[in-house]
């Protein structure tokens, strides 16, 4: 059976510190809703409260940065201010892969080069890209 790309987590490659997904995910399950770029409110000193019993928009979700090699320890979304997340690509494309790279830092903050070399990457690979740029 092949490996699920959507699913694979380098060992001993661990979330650490960063909670981006806590504030960038919306969640809109019945149990918590919450909008893009808000922090969800069982966020707490770094970590969720409630991980054992979490939605399972959370537990569904799995960050590329955990299970792609060629993103060393500089691309984890906290410290890089970009969140890579596997994304659906609409029936009759020619691919099957897409990834939505999520900005979570200011452009200005941003090492522009870094992810301008990172979605040429992906276009090189047949890989979908959409990009979230906060506004506000």
């Amino acid at each position: 059976m092949a490996l699920d790309y959507r699913d694979y987590v380098i060992p001993g490659r661990s979330c650490g510190s960063c909670t981006a997904c806590c504030s960038a995910l919306a969640i809109t399950e019945a149990d918590l809703q919450k909008v893009a770029g808000t922090l969800c409110s069982h966020c707490a000193s770094g970590s969720c409260a409630v991980y054992e019993t979490r939605p399972q928009v959370c537990r569904d979700f799995n960050c590329v940065w955990r299970g792609m090699p060629a993103l060393d320890e500089s691309w984890r979304p906290d410290l890089s201010g970009v969140m890579i997340m596997w994304s659906p690509v609409p029936q009759g494309w020619r691919t099957q892969h897409g990834v939505d790279i999520v900005l979570l830092a200011s452009p200005e903050t941003l090492d522009l080069d870094k992810i301008v070399s990172l979605v040429t990457g992906f276009i090189a690979r047949d890989v979908a890209i959409y990009i979230d740029v906060p506004v506000g």
